[in-house]
């Protein structure tokens, strides 16, 4: 019985890993960034300047994708209408991503 509560909470330590990433995705001209049940669509057109964040919980005007008191990446997408803190992991990868996919952007990272 033991090694059942121990496997349940593995599996859910597991879900609970899985689910509070940011994850993202570079699809034809649009950047698509998840992250628990929430999805959002930023065309690639849109992006002006992607840098690192020097505030904890980002600028006051963002809109946060993330739980950023969690993790040390965290950038700040700005685009034409909206800025985004994104508290991700693996941000090197992130900017490679937006960088194949949009050559037009400001990278400050």
């Amino acid at each position: 019985m033991t090694f059942l509560w121990i496997g349940l909470g593995l599996l859910v330590l597991l879900m609970i890993v899985y689910f509070f990433q940011v994850r993202w995705e570079v699809k034809d001209d649009v950047l698509e960034v998840k992250h628990l049940f929430s999805r959002v669509t930023i065309p690639l057109n849109e992006i002006i300047k992607v840098e690192e964040s020097e505030y904890f919980a980002g600028p006051g005007d963002a809109t946060v994708i993330g739980i950023p008191g969690r993790i040390n990446d965290r950038i700040v997408l700005t685009t034409k209408s909206e800025k985004y803190l994104l508290a991700l992991n693996g941000y090197g990868k992130f900017v490679r991503d937006l960088e194949r996919a949009n050559s037009d952007i400001q990278f400050n990272v």
